[in-house]
């Protein structure tokens, strides 16, 4: 599922072309990181920073630009083709790729494209598609008659109309049911893009700066721009890792966590890089989490105050049950100890501990508040095997008692 979003037009396109200040570098890549001008193999050069253009030649292998128009198979007289977008570029006019016979080749978007026009694909030209992270705003209408695939976390934007028709359309969204297509204007297609006109959402809950920026026209930079956030469970801690591939006016992140999904606490602070258009990797540990399910989002705050709250990630954190310690086993059936780790006891779930036997008949059941547990039976038990588990929300571990009268 889609989420449609309505953004507001404030301003002229035309005139927003003029006042456009964003630092964007570009990095274009053939599969394998070549492509081919003419007859010769050319292999594409990597700029780090400055304000680069889609037409600049100087940006390109061979100081060849790939052309704007009826962009074909000029570029390798056969086999698979990749152009990749792995930095900043803009098009101040329209894209548009013409036939080529069959979709064996695909425009690869790893960071950000901005186009400021029209970006048309004909049928059986080169395929669309978003990487995770990658970010395609184009401030005109777009049509495909191809594939065009929006893997989850990639944001493409319509500042215009967007039509997905023909034979040889394929749409794919593999965001989940997370909204990542934004259209200002009128939508037309089928499969997933279908779905998408009936819901609605505010883009400012995905990125107040890129709705800024779409709102301005363009002319409102965009400071951020992040590669992956994700989050690992280690024991008794969850390891979060995050990559920008640029920083514009940037202060710090605020790291916030909760345990709701709704209610959020600044846990920590990582001071940001200020401006740059390099990659830059920061991670974060928390010791603290919870046992079960804990929510993290990124809060960036600029110099100037302003700030942008990127997606909320989900890390489970299983309890860890192999420090209970339970005596004496074997046992005489009139009592039974047990040590619980304290850290199993800091949990949004209640801990219990629930004695059967082995066909299934309860002893006795008690909740556990204390490392320190000590239950006697109302009833000796037989001599026989016994089940003790305990129970935190959904996860247990279970321990075998052996109970011995003789």
């Amino acid at each position: 599922m889609i989420d449609l979003c309505i953004v507001r037009k404030e301003e002229d396109l035309s005139d927003m072309k003029n006042t456009l200040k964003i630092v964007l570098v570009l990095v274009i890549a053939a599969l394998n990181n070549q492509f081919a001008v003419g007859q010769k193999v050319t292999r594409a050069q990597t700029k780090t920073n400055g304000f680069y253009l889609w037409s600049t030649n100087a940006n390109w292998t061979d100081n060849v630009a790939v052309p704007v128009s009826n962009i074909g198979d000029t570029y390798n007289s056969g086999g698979n083709e990749q152009i990749r977008i792995e930095k900043y570029i803009t098009r101040n006019g329209s894209l548009s790729f013409r036939n080529i016979g069959a979709n064996t080749k695909e425009i690869v978007i790893k960071d950000t494209l901005v186009v400021y026009g029209n970006l048309t694909f004909a049928a059986n030209s080169y395929s669309l598609k978003l990487l995770s992270g990658a970010v395609l705003i184009v401030f005109g209408d777009f049509s495909a008659a191809n594939k065009v695939t929006l893997d989850n976390g990639g944001l493409l934007i319509i500042d215009g109309n967007m039509s997905l028709t023909g034979g040889n359309q394929e749409y794919t969204d593999n965001n989940g049911g997370v909204g990542n297509l934004v259209v200002t204007g009128t939508i037309s297609g089928n499969g997933d893009t279908a779905a998408a006109s009936a819901d609605n959402s505010s883009l400012s809950s995905k990125s107040q700066s890129i709705q800024d920026f779409v709102n301005g026209g363009g002319s409102t930079p965009l400071p951020i721009v992040l590669s992956y956030f994700k989050g690992v469970s280690l024991k008794n801690a969850v390891k979060l890792s995050w990559e920008t591939v640029s920083e514009e006016n940037f202060d710090h992140f605020e790291i916030q966590r909760s345990f709701d999904g709704k209610d959020f606490d600044v846990i920590a602070t990582e001071k940001g890089n200020g401006f740059t258009s390099e990659k830059h990797q920061y991670s974060f540990t928390d010791t603290n989490p919870e046992r079960g399910i804990n929510y993290y989002r990124l809060n960036a705050i600029d110099f100037d105050g302003s700030s942008e709250i990127f997606e909320t990630i989900a890390v489970e954190v299983v309890p860890d049950f192999s420090s209970v310690a339970m005596y004496p086993n074997p046992n005489n059936g009139t009592a039974l100890q047990l040590n619980i780790p304290e850290e199993l006891l800091y949990t949004a779930y209640s801990v219990t501990m629930t004695v059967s036997d082995l066909q299934g008949r309860v002893v006795t059941t008690s909740e556990i508040t204390s490392a320190h547990v000590s239950t006697t039976f109302d009833q000796t038990l037989s001599t026989g095997i016994y089940l003790v588990t305990i129970q935190a929300g959904k996860y247990s571990s279970t321990y075998r008692l052996m109970v011995n009268q003789g």
